[in-house]
């Protein structure tokens, strides 16, 4: 793990999120999940889904000490169902899919 996933790990493991921090954290996940910030480079998708296993752990582990961020969740519901209906953007690379040959 690197040295840049341990805030999120921290994250992961706080009891307790505030308003302001719930809010906080869904709007960063609305900003890793832009398209154009996925693809600007190669390791954004790694936050966006850091960011998505940690608001997972904290709703399903510790959904009754988080009500601002499952109250935050309910709110900012057209930006979860955004990241849920994002299309794979990559495109494939030739050497992966090469035409068929015949035996």
């Amino acid at each position: 793990m690197a040295d840049d996933d341990c805030g999120i790990l921290v994250l992961t493991n706080k009891q307790t999120l505030h308003m302001q921090s719930a809010e906080r954290l869904v709007r960063l996940l609305e900003m890793f999940t832009k398209p154009r910030v996925l693809l600007a480079a190669e390791n954004n998708y790694t936050w966006a889904r850091l960011i998505l296993q940690s608001m997972n752990n904290l709703v399903q582990f510790q959904m009754d000490s988080n009500v601002h961020l499952v109250y935050t969740l309910v709110r900012h519901s057209e930006a979860i169902f955004k990241v849920a209906s994002l299309n794979h953007c990559r495109s494939p690379s030739p050497q992966n899919h090469s035409p068929p040959t015949a035996r």
